[in-house]
């Protein structure tokens, strides 16, 4: 029997079940449908990094909502900047681009929005300057690293008319980001519908183009990160400044507002907030037959459920093998719904063939088959009379009679108790006596047994089952039809003898 946890020590599971949906960058705006069920929701947004190893980290924006279930939130996850080879490789980085959710049917303001941190620089100039400034907590861009170009506020973007060199701004909710007043094509990131990243400039490539999420583009001037108002690009002049860094938005519950957390891309995760059912197994791995029990409680007091006609507290029976996942829930929109998973491993199954003994002498044999359960097999034969599963898979020596078997595989699961009977040689030639008549045999239906007199039959399968019998006077007819085919024993026993006699249905 498998026993992972018993009824007497029985594993409490306390589980948050809320769903965790986590979207990663894609390049295009996606969505997200409140299920049905669901109330409320936590959000957890982080903005880009700006462009380069040294480019500024992407903010981090956390808040919970009240939600309904069917409303539909547009997703937009930011992309780390790109760098150009302005003056040489891994140079002027574009913004990053910030991460933004809001309400499908009404784009007035985001539920959250993420900055994304402004580009960096790693070849030019003084190292006092060169990194870009990360994506902040709060609501407005800023400048970039010198300070020669101002950050977006309320929800503008950035600018970019630094005086030499500089890069472009990054996008904010309500504006895109300036293009760069220096250079050839360099551009701001853009905001909704779009919200594309800026162009790097022709003349300074390639490369440096503004993460999607609203980054802007950079010249030799690193470009600004995108967000809620967009960071301002980099002067570019003697240090190459990086880029300023976007600000953030949120409208939440719970509010958990970071600077400066996020390399690489961004990310959002949405998780269905609940109240967590406390859930208790009474096994999570069992044998196919055996019993388990599942029992819930809530925080709030109302009644656990489960699918699959599981009664809470009430065990029962898995009917299949393999993974069985049941759900739970109560109903209430405040609590989590429930998964168990209980694993049914599958019995061993055994077949043999037998040899007949010859008048006792003690020749038959059991030659053992067994499928399904997990090898390797352990088995026990009543021969020996111990009941330990040290004994060897098939028998020799044996006289007529009934074995059984029982096999015990890798996960402790076992077979049923299966007989085998070992038939006497010589008993099987007395169908030749002019006293018994059993025809036709082979059959595939009917068959007629003579014997004088009273006698009783059984009709004995393989593995020792009694499958008919009865008792008759001169003769019997048997009806065989719905058997399989096979070899079968027929035993007749009168007050003076015991025979059996092979008989084989086609």
């Amino acid at each position: 029997m498998k026993l992972i946890f018993t009824l007497t020590f029985m594993v409490a599971l306390s589980i948050s079940f809320g769903q965790v949906t986590t979207f990663d960058y894609t390049g295009s705006i996606e969505t997200y449908t409140v299920p049905d069920g669901v109330s409320r929701i936590s959000i957890q947004a982080y903005g880009a990094q700006g462009g380069n190893d040294n480019g500024g980290l992407g903010a981090g924006i956390y808040g919970e909502f009240d939600v309904t279930a069917g409303n539909v939130l547009n997703i937009v996850v930011g992309q780390q900047g790109i760098v150009n080879n302005c003056g040489g490789a891994d140079a002027s980085g574009g913004g990053g681009g910030g991460s933004f959710v809001w309400d499908a049917d009404d784009a007035a303001l985001p539920w959250i929005a993420a900055g994304a941190g402004g580009g960096g620089n790693e070849n030019w100039g003084g190292i006092d300057c060169r990194d870009g400034l990360p994506g902040q907590a709060g609501e407005d861009g800023t400048s970039g690293a010198e300070g020669l170009a101002a950050g977006g506020i309320g929800g503008e973007g950035g600018a970019g008319d630094a005086p030499s060199g500089t890069g472009s701004g990054g996008g904010g909710w309500l504006s895109a980001g300036q293009n760069s007043t220096w250079g050839d094509g360099c551009t701001g990131g853009e905001t909704l519908p779009t919200f594309a990243g800026g162009n790097g400039a022709s003349g300074f490539g390639p490369g440096g183009e503004g993460g999607f999420g609203g980054g802007g583009g950079s010249v030799c001037g690193c470009g600004g990160g995108g967000g809620y108002s967009g960071g301002a690009g980099g002067n570019g002049s003697s240090c190459r400044a990086g880029g300023g860094g976007g600000g953030s938005y949120n409208q939440g519950e719970a509010q958990v507002n970071e600077t400066g957390v996020r390399s690489g891309d961004g990310q959002i995760i949405i998780t269905e907030l609940c109240n967590p059912l406390t859930v208790t197994v009474s096994d999570t791995e069992i044998c196919l037959g055996e019993e388990v029990t599942i029992s819930g409680t809530s925080e709030s007091g109302d009644a656990v459920t489960w699918d699959m006609g599981v009664e809470d507290g009430v065990a029962f029976v898995p009917e299949s093998t393999g993974e069985n996942v049941y759900t739970g829930s109560t109903g209430n929109d405040e609590d989590c719904g429930a998964t168990v998973s209980i694993m049914v491993y599958e019995l061993p199954e055994t077949f043999a063939t037998t040899t007949p003994d010859n008048d006792g002498i003690g020749i038959g044999e059991i030659d053992l088959l067994v499928t399904g359960g997990a090898p390797a097999y352990l088995f026990d034969w009543d021969n020996d009379g111990t009941g330990d599963f040290d004994d060897m898979e098939d028998l020799t020596g044996l006289t007529t009679g009934t074995y059984v078997v029982v096999v015990r595989d890798a996960n402790d699961c076992e077979s049923v108790s299966d007989s085998y009977f070992v038939s006497d040689l010589a008993s099987l030639n007395a169908n030749e006596s002019s006293n018994i008549k059993v025809y036709p045999n082979p059959t595939v239906d009917l068959v007629n047994v003579q014997l004088p007199g009273d006698f009783d039959y059984q009709l004995i399968s393989l593995k020792g089952e009694v499958l008919l019998n009865g008792k008759s006077n001169n003769a019997v007819i048997l009806d065989i039809e719905s058997f399989e085919s096979g070899v079968y024993y027929l035993r007749l026993i009168t007050e003076s003898e015991n025979t059996l006699i092979e008989l084989i249905k086609q």
